[in-house]
């Protein structure tokens, strides 16, 4: 269970030690690779390339569905599995916009309270990228079940949990709150 989650600088994290109640999200731009240590964390560290933009520039590599699938995936596949109390950590070159957009949403999909939401210097962009992508492949989970029924192997019965659907909906009103936001209140919002 992630009890803690800090967004730090790649100074600050080359410089900590990894521990069994701690994992790593290593944010570098591409073809840069943080000298942090692969063993001793309670997790693989996970390795993200891309640079701190938040629209597409020829020469630049934005923050993409492919990148927020790759932290989706590691959550699902190491961190909620993990028991007692972690520790995560997720460093970029300056500690102020990609890791603090990554550890907002780890946050919120930990439903963490005692994260710093009003945090305003994260990159929205990449905030934005894996709300997107979460909700999307929870509606894909959930129309898998109602079409296939309720043993769909696609989805754990957990899933159906009051919790879980709170969840859900507090995701998606993010997700469109988000979306209206960028763009810019011209259009009507949808309910």
């Amino acid at each position: 269970m992630i009890t803690r989650i800090y967004f730090l600088s790649e100074a600050e994290a080359v410089q900590l030690e990894p521990t069994c109640n701690r994992v790593m999200v290593s944010v570098t731009v591409p073809y840069k690779i943080a000298d942090i240590k692969e063993d001793g964390w309670a997790a693989p560290v996970l390795r993200l390339q891309f640079h701190d933009i938040d629209m597409f520039t020829r020469a630049f590599t934005l923050f993409n569905e492919e990148h927020a699938a790759k932290i989706i995936n590691w959550l699902e596949e190491y961190i909620s599995v993990l028991s007692g109390n972690v520790m995560v950590l997720v460093h970029c070159h300056a500690g102020i916009s990609r890791s603090a957009a990554i550890a907002k949403f780890i946050a919120d999909w930990a439903e963490l309270k005692n994260f710093n939401h009003k945090y305003t210097l994260y990159n929205k962009h990449v905030y934005s990228m894996l709300q997107k992508t979460y909700w999307e492949r929870v509606t894909r989970k959930r129309m898998k079940t109602t079409i296939l029924g309720e043993l769909s192997p696609f989805v754990p019965a957990a899933d159906d949990s009051e919790e879980h659907k709170k969840k859900l909906e507090r995701i998606q009103k993010d997700f469109l709150d988000a979306r209206w936001k960028r763009l810019g209140g011209k259009e009507k919002r949808r309910k």
